[in-house]
């Protein structure tokens, strides 16, 4: 185990370096510099990650969300406004009463759902 992570470090330290070669706006002065580069990089990654990680899987769950109630309003809007024209017992006035009715139809479909477990 910890010869596998001092072989990933002085790996790591390998791509830093070629790394500052390839790209001019990296710069490492010299191969145990990179080696530091690692070292650090390694050690932040082992304290940090989880916490970064964990920030932006919280953001990811709550941007898919969103995405998720975009995508079921515009499916939702688009039904009501169908089942509008081919019912004459329903009728919505205009797109912004579609948008309302589509925006409580999601939100209380999804809660149905939920309580329901369907």
């Amino acid at each position: 185990m910890i010869l596998n992570q001092a072989l990933y470090v002085v790996l790591l330290s390998g791509v830093f370096f070629l790394l500052s070669k390839l790209f001019p706006a990296i710069k490492i002065r010299s191969f145990i510099a990179a080696l530091g580069v690692a070292v650090v990089y390694s050690v932040l990654n082992y304290l940090l990650s989880w916490f970064i990680g964990g920030v932006f899987k919280t953001l990811t769950i709550f941007i898919f969300f969103i995405a998720w109630f975009f995508t079921s309003f515009v499916v939702n809007t688009v039904i009501i406004y169908l089942t509008d024209k081919l019912m004459d017992s329903f009728e919505i006035e205009n797109f912004s009463w579609t948008a309302i009715t589509a925006g409580v139809i999601t939100v209380s479909s999804f809660a149905l759902h939920k309580v329901l477990g369907i």
